[in-house]
């Protein structure tokens, strides 16, 4: 079972108070539209998401403040969009996850919106379940800033570069992440003497 408004470049809004399901169905979100799904003004909301979740780009969705991504499809999120209002990411055990370059996470607080640019994501906690997998399809490159990453064993967790700004990172056994090295086309830490070339890792702390 699939649930999506039509596909015709129009601006929608679709607000979903619960959602329930067999972890087979999906939400499918399309440009210009947006979803609020499970969220309640002023509150700390949980859900456990019993659906795929694919966001395309140009799509908003609107989601609780702690997100279970536990969907059983090909790609439990399939994320190119605007992420709004999350600040706990958990990717449940052997799920897969593929995320586009026009990606990122935004935030309401006061009345005011903070929108972070593609590719760069920030969460408070962010863990990737057991035998997980996490793409982000080349040439993209990733940014990350949260307050705990849990990366958990076996978890594999791919991307042409990334810069990843935690408090605490766990990576626990057999978790890998893989990286091209190939750094920034131009400037940037990272960057190839010369083009193609990489294999460059630096950490800080």
């Amino acid at each position: 079972a699939s649930l999506q408004m039509p596909d015709d470049g129009e601006v929608r809004r679709f607000v979903i108070h619960h959602v329930t399901g067999d972890q087979t169905g999906r939400i499918h979100m399309h440009g210009n539209q947006t979803y609020r799904l499970e969220v309640k003004e002023s509150a700390f909301t949980l859900t456990k998401s019993s659906v795929n979740v694919w966001i395309d780009k140009g799509a908003i969705a609107e989601l609780a403040t702690t997100v279970y991504i536990v969907g059983q499809g090909d790609l439990a999120l399939k994320w190119y969009g605007q992420l709004v209002g999350v600040r706990h990411l958990r990717i449940a055990y052997q799920r897969q996850v593929e995320i586009g370059p026009h990606a990122h996470t935004a935030l309401l607080q006061d009345g005011v919106w903070f929108v972070d640019e593609p590719g760069t994501f920030k969460f408070s906690s962010l863990e990737f379940g057991s035998q997980s997998q996490i793409a982000f399809p080349p040439p993209m490159g990733i940014t990350f800033t949260v307050g705990f990453l849990d990366m958990k064993w076996a978890c594999q967790f791919s991307a042409e570069f990334f810069n990843i700004y935690a408090t605490d990172f766990f990576l626990e056994p057999s978790a890998t992440v893989t990286s091209a090295g190939r750094g920034y086309e131009s400037g940037g830490p990272g960057q190839g003497i010369a083009d193609g070339s990489g294999g460059g890792h630096a950490t800080y702390g």
